[in-house]
């Protein structure tokens, strides 16, 4: 796929996202170009007009089914999975509960094996057939191990505490639990494009999971879009950042940041244009950027509880993260629907 057709790609989902504002705030649309010819003028208002109508047409749904995401979510941030670190048995745990998933969605299930260290490491995925018979796919992902027991990962945080394990709720099985929901509404709500739901490994080891997908995938070529969820339940501000639109420049003109309800706040916030952080290359999203491949990464900033024994199922925000999800999700379907 050329570039151009990427670019084309990326300014539809640019018009996609603030469609998905639910009309609470006014749509902010970049002022036409003014031209000599007055009819060229007209023309571009009007097709300006067309589009305000089409996103006008969507209103949100509620997708998420609460109780069901977060039974997802507690299972998988249990002590029972000891943390979820790569290579280990509570790693195991969380990847047959998520093939058990996929299975009972009559999915087939694949399991892309790695080498990593002295074992072997496994990315979970399926593909949901689109009704438009293209090969064209979006890839939704989110890594699913985290960094396990005791305080030897290197970017964890010794505590004073009897607790020694890294449970990683927000980080990340509510990107996990999300993935596992959109699943089950996209295999009951065929999708047009092909969707790829693909459950990483060794993310918190350098992105290896994503990396051995994107370099070993065979269908890589077709990918259009890929949605990476990591780190979404929970932000003391409201917030749920978007990185990914400013990596195309045209489009950076048509994005403002959006209202997802009176509670939650869309913003663009940290792909390197604001002067903060770069995320471009910080979580499985990264790898498709390095193949040319348009991402959108849905995550909230580090907490107090980033990468130590506190990220508990107990502190994550289940309202913020019901609404984050019904958010992306929505979304993802009028993505979807347009490109």
């Amino acid at each position: 796929m050329n570039i151009m057709k990427k670019i084309v790609y990326l300014m539809a989902l640019m018009l996609i996202l603030v469609s998905c504002s639910n009309g609470k705030e006014e749509v902010v649309t970049p002022t036409p170009t003014p031209v000599d010819d007055p009819n060229s003028e007209t023309e571009e208002e009007e097709e300006t007009e067309t589009e305000e109508e089409e996103t006008s047409e969507y209103t949100d749904i509620n997708i998420v089914n609460r109780t069901r995401v977060l039974s997802y979510l507690e299972y998988l941030s249990s002590d029972e999975l000891g943390g979820r670190e790569v290579l280990s048995a509570g790693n195991t745990l969380a990847k047959n509960y998520i093939i058990s998933h996929f299975e009972d969605l009559e999915l087939d299930v694949i399991q892309q094996t790695f080498n990593y260290a002295s074992g072997t490491a496994t990315n979970i995925y399926v593909k949901i057939e689109g009704t438009d018979n293209s090969d064209e796919t979006i890839v939704v992902t989110a890594h699913y191990d985290h960094i396990g027991p005791g305080n030897s990962h290197k970017r964890s945080t010794p505590q004073k505490t009897t607790d020694n394990i890294y449970n990683g709720a927000d980080d990340n099985a509510s990107g996990v639990a999300g993935l596992l929901e959109f699943a089950t509404y996209f295999n009951e709500n065929k999708p047009k494009n092909d969707i790829i739901f693909l459950a990483l490994d060794a993310e918190e080891v350098g992105l290896k999971g994503a990396s051995y997908f994107t370099a070993y995938y065979s269908g890589i070529s077709d990918v259009i879009l890929n949605y990476n969820m990591d780190m979404i339940s929970r932000n003391d501000d409201n917030i749920l950042n978007l990185c990914g639109i400013n990596r195309s420049p045209s489009l950076a003109s048509f994005f403002e940041n959006r209202t997802l309800s009176s509670d939650i706040n869309i913003t663009k916030w940290h792909d390197g244009s604001d002067g903060r952080y770069d995320w471009t290359g910080a979580s499985d999203h990264g790898e498709f950027y390095k193949k040319g491949i348009p991402f959108i990464y849905f995550g909230v900033e580090d907490h107090i509880d980033y990468h130590k024994v506190s990220d508990e199922y107990k502190n994550i925000q289940p309202d913020f993260y019901i609404k984050a999800l019904d958010y992306i999700a929505n979304s993802l379907i009028i993505a979807d629907g347009n490109l």
